[in-house]
């Protein structure tokens, strides 16, 4: 009776090597990972996203430009992938596609403060600087921890003059 325990109890370790050696190669890194996730789960949208995601971090902006688009085909209403979007389009100089994607993450998560800040540094590079503030102090107001939407009014209240307001930026930021 131990001998039958032993060898089921080596044969399951086996098995279980085997299985964990086969699945390795898809943490090797992270688009390993997030393709085999795209795999294995083809209809969530999460995945697409993930995926775009690591392939932006990789400098990589066209695949990364297809698989956000194919998390928002699948969905809609795919939290981060319109802002996603505009973070390829913004790196493409292309500001007012990344405004639009900005506020379509906007309809669908209003109050997530990267997609506002992204939205003010599109209108910066427009040279909309007035619009660039409204959103930035939108961001604060969402997140009052964003601090580089503190960063970017501070350098807009410098540049006009106004010491006063960026200093009081700089005081709220100093205390965060």
């Amino acid at each position: 009776r131990k001998k039958t325990i032993l060898i089921l109890g080596l044969l399951l370790i086996m098995v279980f090597s085997s299985v964990t050696v086969f699945r390795n190669k898809y943490y090797k890194n992270k688009i390993n990972f997030w393709k085999n996730a795209v795999a294995t789960s083809p209809s969530f949208a999460f995945n697409y996203n993930n995926l775009g995601a690591m392939y932006y971090l990789d400098g990589n902006y066209d695949l990364a430009e297809k698989e956000f688009k194919k998390a928002l085909e699948l969905n809609p209403r795919e939290k981060l992938s319109h802002n996603n979007l505009g973070l390829i389009y913004a790196s493409r100089e292309d500001f007012e596609s990344a405004i639009k994607e900005y506020e379509a993450e906007l309809k669908i998560n209003p109050y997530y403060g990267n997609a506002l800040y992204n939205t003010g540094l599109a209108y910066w590079n427009m040279g909309k600087k007035d619009e660039a503030v409204k959103k930035w102090e939108e961001t604060i107001a969402a997140n009052h921890d964003y601090f580089d939407a503190y960063r970017s009014l501070i350098i807009y209240y410098q540049e006009k003059g106004d010491t006063k307001t960026a200093g009081s930026y700089y005081s709220i930021l100093k205390k965060r």
